[in-house]
């Protein structure tokens, strides 16, 4: 009896030594990746003006009137971003600072990026037109028109023409305006627009027109 009081006890031993009786040996599994939400401010334009922004190919951003941002897309723990100024806003010139980099794991907001902005010496009064679409399904695209410029889209969000337009100009018929129309609809899908039409005359401090798409 003594002989298997013996053997047991050195088992029970082993056992305690090896973590076999515990929790001990469980290795702690890896953080999940956290995310940051990526913005900053804009200085120097007033009520009216608008600077676009944008993060590579993630996203567009149209801030109006100056004052705090923030993109809608986070960027992920080891993600890099890049923030540029799309085009210099009509009678401005703005300069971007710490526009890119790469967000570290633990952080949740970067709030860095600064836009400053001045009148400029040689002021041009053109504006921009851009279209946020909303409602837009999977693998659909739609192709948007203003005059004889054309703007193809295939997701939700803000996306912008590639031209610019002179403020009391003539285009497409209208002073200083804009008409952007549904030109190619998305497949089973309709697309109605708000604010799609308009004009902009000099000595209105807006230089973006930000036409809606909802699309159903």
């Amino acid at each position: 009896m003594h002989k298997y009081r013996f053997v047991l006890t050195v088992l029970a031993a082993a056992l305690t030594a090896c973590g076999g009786g515990g929790s001990a040996g469980v290795t702690a599994g890896t953080p999940a990746p956290t995310e940051a939400t990526l913005g900053g401010t804009v200085s120097g334009v007033p009520a009216g003006v608008t600077v676009l922004l944008k993060n590579g190919d993630a996203e567009t951003l149209a801030v109006t009137g100056g004052g705090a941002f923030a993109f809608s897309k986070k960027v992920a723990a080891g993600a890099s971003y890049n923030v540029t100024l799309v085009t210099q806003p009509s009678g401005y010139t703005c300069s971007l600072a710490s526009g890119s980099g790469t967000a570290t794991q633990g952080t949740t907001s970067i709030s860095t990026i600064a836009v400053t902005c001045q009148v400029a010496v040689l002021a041009m009064s053109n504006f921009n037109v851009g279209v946020t679409v909303s409602g837009l399904a999977s693998g659909q695209s739609v192709t948007f028109a203003n005059g004889a410029s054309t703007l193809v889209v295939s997701g939700n969000g803000l996306y912008l023409f590639a031209d610019s337009y002179v403020k009391q100009a003539v285009y497409a018929g209208t002073l200083g305006g804009y008409d952007v129309t549904v030109k190619t609809p998305p497949t089973g899908q309709t697309c109605t627009l708000t604010g799609a039409s308009g004009a902009l005359k000099l000595g209105d401090p807006a230089n973006f027109v930000n036409v809606q798409a909802a699309c159903k």
